[in-house]
């Protein structure tokens, strides 16, 4: 769990601290949890090259040991953003109180909306817009609509488009807003911004902004990019989707 164990067992094991064993990244990211091996791991191949061993164990509630032989396929993702990248784009929250907010340890006044629980049958039904982030674009006109919609809303066609990948396209901002009292029960440290975003094919779509520092800092125009994240939570069930953050 902390740094100076992570090297003991290491050591224990007669492996080298310094050349044999992955950095744990204890000081930027903190333990955390379960996902720590995981998290160590894709670090370690981002580091990675064709011929490398990689060892990773975890322990609790049991031990779980794996050994992988990185190949020449590990170029395919050398571009991807990874755990050190993110790790890179992070941004430092201006106090402590924010932090307390932010991980619901300091109380906050409810909100007086009352809570919408998120429906399984729905998130199935839509899984490909909500998780993938696929449009459909239409096979008469081009039109492109997001979320997935059987009829074109332009030319009226029914069931005849294909669905295409937003994830991948550049994103940009064509108007956005600030809610300083917002009504939604999830939002603890207002403003809570929202932006109407452009992809490169055409599609538009509306939804929440984080991470962008002031509101005041946001410009049309600006380059964005997509992240997933948790919306809410009502009882058991957890609700994802998407927002877009400035690039960073």
């Amino acid at each position: 769990p902390d740094a100076r164990s992570h090297t003991g067992v290491a050591t224990g094991l007669k492996f080298d601290a310094k050349t044999q064993v992955q950095y744990p990244l204890f000081n930027e990211m903190g333990n955390t949890g379960s996902a720590f091996p995981l998290m160590l791991l894709v670090a370690a191949l981002e580091q990675a090259k064709a011929g490398d061993t990689i060892l990773v164990a975890g322990y609790g509630d049991g031990v779980d040991v794996m050994l992988f032989k990185v190949t020449e396929e590990i170029e395919k993702v050398r571009d991807r953003h990874g755990v050190l990248g993110y790790l890179q784009s992070k941004k430092e929250l201006p106090s402590y109180l924010k932090y307390l907010r932010l991980r619901h340890l300091f109380h906050v006044e409810p909100s007086r909306m009352t809570p919408i629980t998120p429906g399984l049958a729905q998130l199935w039904r839509e899984r490909d817009s909500m998780f993938k982030l696929h449009a459909s674009k239409c096979n008469q006109c081009g039109w492109i609509e997001f979320p997935i919609r059987r009829i074109c809303p332009k030319c009226y066609s029914k069931d005849d488009s294909k669905q295409i990948r937003l994830l991948d396209e550049k994103v940009t901002v064509y108007s956005f807003s600030a809610d300083t009292i917002p009504t939604i029960p999830e939002v603890t440290d207002p403003p809570l911004g929202r932006a109407i975003i452009d992809f490169e094919s055409g599609a538009r779509m509306e939804l929440e902004m984080t991470d962008y520092g002031n509101i005041e800092d946001m410009k049309v125009g600006q380059p964005m990019e997509m992240t997933l994240r948790k919306l809410e939570r009502q009882g058991d069930v957890s609700a994802y989707g998407w927002k877009c953050k400035p690039v960073r």
